[in-house]
Parts: structure tokens; C-alpha cells; sequence
């Protein structure tokens, strides 16, 4: 797919191929929302899939191998953020990736076998770059820059739910995003105040670097 890709580019893929991926993070704790995240099993490369659907976790859960048939489909980014969905969508004021209806998410998205071992990466946040996007990692020796008793993953008590995003940092004052959703089941949950390590999946938002739980 890398040939199709161009950042801020809509476009449309017309070779008649698969590819192979497993699924390493979906809905169901609500921080992803109609998208499911698949690596690559030839090129350990990922993307996110947008699918126009809820509870996508019953049929596409994490650990699940699908094969995404790619003619047809339509490959852009969302702020620098690769993505793979279908057309564009120009229902609001600016437009954006289309995503895959349900009605051919049959016919696009092919399910395989459940449970394959799912592997974060390790890595350090210094070493966070363009081939991390969309993949499953783990970094050690991190902690939240801010904690408290009043300090949560994000803010579920109003309506709608707020999205927060909360600094985590290394010794070495290196330093990362961690972006929840309020409608993650998560939400009200205090940050923890230790050091530790943080499993998640890496994100960009233009020059942020970001980490999805």
C-alpha cells in the first residue's frame, strides 16, 4: 500500500490483492471509536480501518486475523495519521475518509482465525517514528506527569463526555500524549501515581505524538 499512500492525498486503490493482518485493538473499551486497528503480518506496518459500524469488537475482536481485500478501498490520514477506508466523505465542512458501510464490510473484510498472539513492540518514546504509527507498543519506565486525587483518565460526568489528554513522561523528561476518550469504560479512573509501563497503541495528531490505550 505504501506506493498508494501520500499524506493529505484521498486514493483510490485499484490493485486486486489482500492483506494478511491481525487485529490489535478494537471498540469495545469505547477509546476507538468505528475503527479497528490491523498490523501487518508480511510488514509488522500499521493502519487504522474505519468502518462505519458499533460494537465492531463482537466480530473483529483483538487477536483476530483478517484479510482486508484493498481494491476499491481508499487510503489518506487524518492529521498525519494513516488510514484506510472507502471514498470521501463531504458531509461536514471539510471533507474526510469515507467509511466502509456495513452492507460490504462482508465483502471487503474477510475474517480468519481467533487468538493470535498479539505482540507489543517495545520501545522507548525518543524512538517513536512514522513505522510505529498504528501498531501495538510498550514503554517502560514511564509515569503521568500529573496525578491526583481529583486527576482521571478523562471526564465522564458531564454530557457529552470529554476527551482529556494526559502527559506522560521518562527519566530522561521525554515526553508523550496519552489521549482518552470520556466514553472509554475507563474514564473515571484515577491516572495511577507510580512508574511503570504503558501498553498502547502509537498515534499522531499533526506533530503530537500520542498513545491510544
Amino acid at each position: 500500500m505504501a506506493k498508494y499512500y501520500t499524506v493529505g492525498k484521498y486514493t483510490n486503490i485499484d490493485i486486486d490483492k489482500h492483506i494478511k493482518c491481525v487485529i490489535v485493538a478494537d471498540d469495545k473499551s469505547g477509546n476507538f471509536y468505528k475503527n479497528i486497528i490491523i498490523e501487518d503480518e508480511n510488514s509488522d506496518l500499521g493502519i487504522s480501518l474505519l468502518i462505519d459500524e458499533n460494537e465492531i469488537h463482537s466480530t473483529y475482536p483483538v487477536g483476530r486475523r483478517v484479510f482486508v481485500k484493498l481494491k476499491g478501498l481508499t487510503i489518506s490520514d487524518y492529521n498525519g495519521l494513516p488510514q484506510l477506508g472507502m471514498g470521501v466523505d463531504n458531509s461536514s465542512s471539510s471533507p474526510r475518509l469515507g467509511q466502509i458501510p456495513p452492507s460490504l464490510m462482508s465483502q471487503i473484510i474477510v475474517p480468519g482465525s481467533y487468538n493470535i498472539p498479539v505482540q507489543a513492540r517495545k520501545k522507548k518514546i525518543s524512538e517513536l517514528g512514522p513505522n510505529d504509527l498504528n501498531t501495538l507498543i510498550q514503554i517502560e519506565g514511564v509515569q503521568f506527569a500529573n496525578v491526583g486525587p481529583d486527576k482521571k483518565y478523562a471526564n465522564n460526568q458531564v454530557d457529552p463526555p470529554v476527551t482529556i489528554n494526559q502527559d506522560l513522561v521518562d527519566c530522561s523528561g521525554n515526553r508523550v500524549i496519552v489521549r482518552n476518550s470520556g466514553y472509554a469504560d475507563f474514564a473515571n479512573e484515577l491516572l495511577p501515581d507510580k512508574n511503570g509501563l504503558i501498553t498502547a497503541v502509537y498515534s499522531i495528531f499533526r506533530s503530537d505524538k500520542q498513545l491510544f490505550i
